[in-house]
């Protein structure tokens, strides 16, 4: 046998009288043309009485086959939440033969919002489907979808293409992408303050947070987690407060956010620290008057909550510097006379509240108030004596 340009050429040789001989050809269908195929006896040595049978033909008919193929690629395999990321979603018709009833699934499941697509409306983003219609053998064609990365969900997107034809692979029909959002992250933050204040916890550059209440969950040095209800977030900031919390170093830990779908949300390590102090206080006071005219005096303070150190109190007119507070006592030295009210420490922005009032005062100042005079009763005489009335001194 011999083959030139799709004709096959047997020669048969000999062939006796009732024998048959026979030959099996195998040839790929094609995705078009002409299927009938014809066979003909072209010659023999001997004359051939009938030729009528000397030519047979069969006509096969193909069912087309379209081998499909899709290809899904996500802009960003780490997204954050609230970022747009853009599916791009490519279908090829890899043959042999031209696809028709060409469509795609892929409708975006939970982790994402629909924003856009460029399917100029093929696409139809409450359904997921994907028109395509014709796509012939060789041909691509590309839509691409654009989505909010929403902070919680299903975040695996699949698509799945499927035509009027048989499709014997081995391309695939189904693609999944499955982007990973980063976790919510965002800052907390508490000033130091003291006893008997509320403290006011502030959360910032939450910016990947829609706008919304979410119940917060916080812990103080790692204890039982409190939850707080209806933390309204707008452009990533919120508030809440914690009242009267007791004196401590504390570190405060945001350890859950429930958004109000009930779902609770991927969160960074989000925490700081901060302390609550202790009022420094004066329980106690003394003090010591000048004993001299214009000389000087002392006040000595019995104090609480104040470490041992160099302090600076103040008081209505002025302050006292340098004070040193020993094991809870200090003594201010050398004050003249006059009112010292007010007297305050602080330590840590935190003010002592008792009002500590001392007046000290200069000696009394000695007067004579009246006089009587009697005369000697003879010449050089020394019965005479002059009587003073004096205040302010002591006998002696």
């Amino acid at each position: 046998t011999s083959e030139s340009s799709g004709t096959v050429t047997w020669t048969g040789g000999s062939l006796s009288n009732g024998a048959d001989a026979s030959i099996s050809i195998t040839a790929s269908v094609n995705a078009g043309g002409v299927y009938t195929n014809t066979a003909t006896i072209t010659s023999s040595n001997e004359d051939d009485p009938d030729p009528s049978d000397d030519q047979d033909s069969n006509t096969p008919v193909p069912v087309p086959q379209t081998d499909l193929s899709i290809v899904k690629t996500a802009s960003d395999a780490t997204p954050n939440v609230g970022d747009n990321v853009t599916f791009t979603l490519t279908v090829t018709n890899n043959g042999p033969s031209d696809a028709t009833g060409v469509r795609v699934d892929d409708l975006l499941p939970s982790g994402y919002s629909y924003v856009s697509d460029d399917g100029s409306g093929a696409y139809i983003s409450g359904t997921g489907v994907w028109t395509i219609g014709g796509l012939i053998d060789g041909a691509s064609t590309v839509l691409q979808i654009v989505a909010t990365v929403n902070a919680t969900g299903n975040y695996a997107n699949t698509a799945t293409v499927s035509g009027d034809q048989d499709d014997p692979g081995p391309d695939p029909n189904t693609d999944t992408e499955t982007p990973t959002p980063g976790a919510i992250d965002g800052n907390v933050e508490a000033s130091d303050i003291c006893v008997g204040d509320d403290l006011t916890i502030q959360l910032t550059d939450f910016d990947n947070l829609a706008d919304g209440d979410y119940q917060v969950d916080y812990s103080l040095n790692s204890g039982v987690a409190v939850s707080i209800n209806d933390v309204s977030f707008t452009s990533g900031s919120a508030s809440f407060d914690i009242t009267n919390p007791l004196a401590n170093s504390y570190t405060i830990e945001i350890v859950k956010m429930v958004n109000s779908s009930l779902e609770e949300l991927d969160l960074a390590e989000i925490s700081n620290s901060f302390n609550v102090y202790e009022l420094p206080s004066i329980t106690g006071v003394s003090s010591t008057s000048p004993d001299v005219c214009a000389g000087t005096g002392s006040i000595r303070l019995t104090l609480n909550n104040v470490p041992d150190g160099s302090y600076s109190l103040t008081y209505a007119d002025g302050a006292f510097d340098n004070v040193v507070v020993l094991s809870g006592s200090a003594t201010i030295d050398n004050l003249v006379e006059g009112d010292y009210n007010d007297i305050t420490i602080e330590l840590n922005s935190c003010s002592s509240v008792a009002d500590i009032d001392v007046t000290l005062s200069d000696p009394s100042i000695p007067t004579l108030t009246g006089n009587a005079e009697s005369n000697p009763t003879a010449c050089s005489g020394t019965d005479g004596s002059i009587t003073l009335t004096t205040g302010n001194l002591s006998d002696g």
